[in-house]
Parts: C-alpha cells; sequence; structure tokens
C-alpha cells in the first residue's frame, strides 16, 4: 500500500519557505557562506569557471539557476525551493520502499515545517542538495542488493559523483555503502563495479578537466582541504568550538595573535604552495599533541550530534525575539526526530537498516577536521525514516516498553547531554 498524498505538505512547505523568503530578504538569505556561493554563481551564469577553492557543486547548481531564470537572488531561492520539491518527493519514495506509509503525514510534516530545513531549502547552501543526493544514494542502494542489473549500480555512481562534487565529505559514506554492498554479495559486486565507477566518473571528470586546463594539475574536488585540516587542528583551535577560526574573525583577541601571525605566513606563499603548508602544520600539531587531537575529535562528535542553531543564531542580529523562537523550534523539531529514531535503533525495529553506521561513516571526515551542527542535516532525510519506523511500531509498543529499554534509556541520556553541552555554549551568545 502507498503513503497518503504527499502533496498537502509539500504546499505547505513552499508557502512557508516563500513566506521566509519575502520577509528575510536577500541581504539576510546571502549573509556568509550564501554569499560566496551566489557570487561563485554568479560567474557561473556568466560562464566562467567557478573558483576552485570551494566545492564546485552547489556553485555550478545555482549558476544553473541564474542562467535558467534569470541574474536575480531570487531566481537561486526558487530553486532551492525545488530541490526541496525533490528532496520531499524522494522521501515519501523512501516511504514507500520501507513500507513505512503509515507515519508518512508526521514525516511531511516534520519535513516542512523543521527551522533549520526551512532556512537550508531557501538560502544557497550545500546541505540541502547534499540531503537530496544522500537520500537517492540510500535508495540506489537498495536496489543495488536486489537487482540483478548494472543499472542500479551506474546510477549510484552518478549520485555518489554529485554528492562528492556538493559536499565532499560524502566520500567516506558512498564508500561505506559500497563496501556493504560488496559483503552482502561479493562476485554480484564486483561484476557492478565497473559501471558504478563509470557513473562516478562521468560526473567528476569534466570537474577535473576543467581544473586541470584552468590551473594545470589534478585537485581532490577542490582547494580548501589542508586549510580546513588546518583550521581545526592547530594549538590555537578551540577544544570545543572547532570550528570557530574558520567563521569567526578573532584577530583582536590576543589570545588568537599567534594563529594570524602563522596564518598570514602562509597566505604569503604562492597559492599552488599553501595546501600543503596547511596540512604540514596540522600534522605537526596532531604528532606533537595527539592528546588535544582525540579531545578535539570528541568535540567534534559532540557538535555534530546536537541541534542545529545556524539559522535562529542569525536571526539573533535581526530580530532577537524571532531569533530565540528558531532556536527553541529547531531543538524541538530535532528531538522530536532523533528520540523515536533513537527508540527504533536501540531496539532494532524494522525499517531502514544501518542508518547509525551511516551516520558515523558520513561524520568520520568531520571528527578529523572540524564540525558544527549544521553538517548532519544531510542526514536527516535517513533519521526520520528510522523514526517513522517506531511510530508504525507505536500500535505494539507502549512507551512504557521504550522506557524500560537499558539501551534506550543509556543512548536517550547521551543524546540528551550532548544537547545540555550545546546549550550551554549557546548561552553566552544569547546573554550577550
Amino acid at each position: 500500500m502507498k503513503a497518503p498524498s504527499y502533496l498537502p505538505w509539500l504546499v505547505l512547505g513552499l508557502l512557508v519557505r516563500l513566506a521566509y523568503v519575502v520577509l528575510t530578504g536577500p541581504d539576510y538569505l546571502l549573509q556568509g557562506d550564501a554569499g560566496y556561493y551566489y557570487t561563485e554563481a554568479q560567474a557561473v551564469s556568466q560562464g566562467h569557471l567557478p573558483d576552485t577553492y570551494w566545492p564546485p557543486g552547489l556553485p555550478l547548481l545555482a549558476g544553473f539557476f541564474l542562467w535558467v531564470a534569470g541574474p536575480s537572488p531570487y531566481a537561486v531561492f526558487g530553486g532551492m525551493m525545488l530541490i526541496y520539491a525533490l528532496t520531499t518527493w524522494l522521501i515519501q519514495k523512501a516511504l514507500e520502499t520501507e513500507n513505512l506509509w503509515r507515519a508518512a503525514a508526521w514525516v511531511h510534516a516534520v519535513w516542512a515545517l523543521y527551522p533549520s530545513c526551512i532556512h537550508h531549502s531557501c538560502a544557497p547552501l550545500s546541505q540541502l542538495p547534499a540531503a537530496l543526493l544522500l537520500l537517492a544514494m540510500y535508495l540506489m542502494f537498495r536496489k543495488m542488493l536486489l537487482s540483478r542489473t548494472r543499472g542500479p549500480a551506474f546510477f549510484y555512481g552518478l549520485m555518489a559523483g554529485l554528492a562528492l562534487l556538493v559536499r565532499p565529505a560524502s566520500l567516506s559514506l558512498s564508500g561505506f555503502m559500497v563496501a556493504r554492498w560488496g559483503y552482502y554479495d561479493f562476485p554480484k559486486g564486483i561484476k557492478a563495479l565497473p559501471a558504478l565507477v563509470l557513473g562516478g566518473i562521468m560526473i567528476v571528470f569534466p570537474w577535473q578537466s576543467m581544473v586541470y586546463a584552468k590551473i594545470g594539475k589534478l585537485l581532490p574536488v577542490n582547494e580548501a582541504n589542508g586549510y580546513n585540516l588546518f583550521i581545526g587542528n592547530n594549538p590555537w583551535t578551540p577544544l570545543y568550538h572547532t570550528w570557530q577560526l574558520g567563521s569567526h574573525d578573532l584577530r583582536d583577541d590576543p589570545a588568537y595573535t599567534g594563529f594570524y601571525v602563522l596564518r598570514d605566513s602562509i597566505l604569503a606563499l604562492p597559492r599552488p604552495e599553501r595546501q600543503a603548508a596547511w596540512a604540514y602544520e596540522a600534522r605537526r600539531h596532531i604528532t606533537q599533541r595527539p592528546d588535544l587531537f582525540l579531545l578535539r575529535s570528541l568535540s567534534r562528535a559532540l557538535t555534530f550530534c546536537a541541534f542545529d542553531t545556524y539559522a535562529g543564531s542569525n536571526l539573533l542580529s535581526v530580530s532577537r525575539l524571532w531569533g530565540i523562537f528558531f532556536l527553541l523550534a529547531d531543538a524541538f523539531f530535532f528531538c522530536l526526530i532523533l528520540c523515536p529514531a533513537i527508540a527504533a535503533w536501540t531496539l532494532r525495529l524494522p525499517g531502514p537498516e544501518a542508518v547509525p553506521a551511516y551516520i558515523v561513516a558520513y561524520a568520520l571526515p568531520y571528527l578529523l577536521v572540524f564540525s558544527h551542527p549544521t553538517y548532519h542535516l544531510p542526514l536527516i532525510p535517513l533519521c526520520m525514516l528510522s523514526a517513522a519506523a517506531a511510530f508504525e511500531a507505536r500500535s505494539s509498543l507502549r512507551l512504557r516498553e521504550i522506557l524500560k529499554n537499558r539501551k534506550f534509556r543509556f543512548a536517550a541520556l547521551v543524546f540528551a547531554l550532548i544537547q545540555a553541552i550545546w546549550i550551554l555554549g549557546m548561552a553566552g551568545r544569547l546573554a550577550g
């Protein structure tokens, strides 16, 4: 039996996002990374190659939106809403594939009204396109396990290639899925592997060809990898807010003077030499202080699993009341998704398999570099499928039985502590 129609929830979600765009406007939606992506998209729409420093996937996509609909930021906002609509449709397909149609209304309502999702499906940011592609990879993986043809493997390769260009960290998850495929059926996996690789090459090769023609060398997707490693692993990297040196200008704080002296000395090098210098400094610090690396890696895991505050914290500068409302709503919706998902994982309820393993595989690169709660957003659709499995079982499984389960109680306690630590970290900003 198919899930009920998702169209009413999709229409509601689009109306909410349209209102969000009208009320906030381009100046707000193009802050920070979104502004960079929009600038690069403008260059792409005029026939230029995006800068090789950041991943090219979103600038190419947003540039296409501008090329089709005209040179207005609203063309990009509309394009992001289209990505939201496609993701909603794919969530519906996933619910039908997993036979979780009874929870469909709840899933679509949460997806339509989740504040972080609202912001990321309007502003040109890479989390929502990554969510679409990771969900598509998951569905293709399911088909790969059942199909005797090479078609699903080829399309999986296409999706994995696109995900790599949008968020290179997805490589660890796509590799893990392929490894699981080989574990389930090694002979079939070997036969279909060329089709999978061909799909990936068809996406990545054109980008690498353009990069080589421009700078005369190949890149691991983009140039920022060495700098990102340095940001998260240097003597001045905060022990908890490991992303902070990449997103905040702290040069007026004497505690970070040494960081900016070292950074400026590396920036003075020719551009082709900088990434090796960033990576060298990061590796040297990790080697000298492995204890701090392990501590920061634990912090990166904690922040990855905390509720997102990106949209809410940005709104604080516009309206303190709306900012606090968004922060509270983000925390509520995150717990609304993760608590039943944790129940599904700890009680081993029927539903999507290995989602916790997929979360770990996707998070792994962030645990080595730096992390922020925003980075878990591409995994939210998969988590909602697990949460839907818990709602499916609610008729045969009472709340009392869930609360009696020791694994659930332990996991829920850890989850609550992670959120409490994050709230304490945010308290200083709210008090300011």
